[in-house]
């Protein structure tokens, strides 16, 4: 595909979603009457300490992806790529490959970081663009004993991703399997950079990287998968959370498929390799209690384990559940409203980690399922990402091959606030 019938793709794709949010975003919005309602979670959304027993692990079935319940061949090692969520690095590439994507906090004023996982399917284009590490984005998923890969590290004393792996995972360090620091010399030739702007240009060949790995395979824990999904809750024909506003990810159910389009800003989320529009069978909030390091604003603490309120979007329905997870060697069990190990829908799975007190919209068709007692909020309007005010003055992205950690660099954010972003 040439470059202008590329891009012509991208501006058609772009002002569809833009003008799906001047209207109810929902595929069959203007048979429905929505309304847009806020649910929220409180302190008590997450306790450290587990209150509920955990059931054990659930069998591996032949034949059988553990992380989408789909049919799979073959044996894949689980691999996790850091991913940029920055505006300008979308589009990500690789993303409709991965079979979980989580979405964490990353800056006090809003910024996120997400992790793509793969396991059925490596990116054939490759995958990212790649960013830095932050020991949440390590510990969410561990469970999986992914190999983890990332460009630079968070490596300040208190929230060192270094000090963390070798505390936490007895790791001898951050430049060899399974934690993957792509500035060595050892990922040189499988490091490329991209036409996006510095520092969002780093894509890594995941098949080239993961060809060189003989270490034994990590031991898998499925999910419960059913072809059923959920028959019960509020309707939920949308979904959106407002982090900032240019980040700002949404989700319109759509019947024909059982899945969610995932937006961005009001622009389809799609494959920066391959212009797909990715689409997920189920979709998770979890609720946690976020803190920052010393009152650092760059510096997040995001507990992993204990238990918290789980948002549940599946089937085109919404139900509040939990998750719980005993420490960083488990695995994380999703509840439904009764206490049950959720049965995810065959698919691929978004999940964002969010602050407990986080509002989470749902566009709601009062005439479906059962009555969603949450606040009203607006109809939510088209955001367009908004432009920095200034270049970026980043310090260079160190070329691959360099063993330290890019130097600090700074832009102006949309709100004339200084984020500093220590990749």
């Amino acid at each position: 595909m040439d470059n202008n019938k590329r891009y012509g793709i991208r501006l058609l794709a772009l002002l569809l979603g833009m003008v799906m949010l001047l209207a109810p975003l929902s595929a069959l919005a203007a048979e429905r009457e929505l309304k847009h309602l806020g649910v929220a979670g409180d302190k008590s959304s997450y306790s450290a300490t587990p209150s509920v027993s955990i059931p054990p692990n659930n069998p591996i079935i032949d034949g059988i992806s553990p992380l989408t319940g789909l049919p799979s061949t073959g044996i894949l090692r689980p691999v996790a790529v850091i991913t940029d969520t920055h505006p300008k690095a979308r589009d990500n590439y690789g993303v409709f490959d991965a079979d979980i994507i989580y979405e964490l906090p990353l800056h006090k004023l809003g910024e996120t970081r997400s992790v793509a996982l793969y396991m059925s399917a490596y990116p054939a284009g490759g995958a990212g663009p790649v960013r830095s590490a932050r020991i949440p984005l390590v510990d969410i998923v561990s469970e999986w004993g992914a190999a983890l890969m990332f460009y630079g590290m968070q490596d300040m004393k208190g929230t060192s991703v270094s000090d963390h792996v070798k505390e936490a995972y007895k790791s001898p360090g951050t430049n060899s399997y399974p934690y993957m620091n792509l500035m060595g010399r050892i990922y040189l030739p499988n490091v490329e950079r991209t036409r996006y702007s510095n520092p969002h240009n780093v894509r890594v060949n995941v098949v080239g990287v993961m060809s060189e790995i003989n270490e034994p395979l990590p031991n898998i824990r499925p999910w419960r998968f059913s072809e059923e999904g959920l028959d019960r809750g509020a309707s939920a024909y949308e979904m959106y959370i407002e982090h900032r506003p240019d980040t700002i990810p949404s989700y319109q159910y759509n019947e024909l498929t059982r899945t969610y389009d995932r937006y961005y800003n009001g622009a389809p989320f799609v494959d920066g390799n391959t212009d797909r529009h990715c689409t997920f069978a189920n979709v998770i909030v979890m609720r946690t209690d976020v803190s920052w390091f010393r009152n650092n604003n760059q510096r997040p603490v995001v507990p992993l384990t204990g238990q918290g309120v789980a948002e549940i979007f599946m089937n085109g329905r919404y139900i509040r559940g939990s998750w719980v997870r005993a420490d960083l060697g488990s695995r994380t069990v999703f509840l439904d409203e009764n206490g049950q190990e959720l049965s995810f829908l065959p698919g691929k799975t978004f999940i964002h980690v969010v602050h407990v007190d986080t509002i989470v919209v749902v566009g709601n068709d009062a005439s479906v399922g059962d009555v969603l007692d949450a606040k009203p909020v607006p109809t939510p309007k088209p955001t367009r990402t908004p432009k920095p005010t200034r270049t970026p003055r980043p310090t260079r992205t160190p070329k691959p091959g360099s063993e330290t950690t890019p130097a600090p660099g700074s832009y102006e954010d949309d709100d004339k606030g200084i984020i500093i972003d220590d990749d």
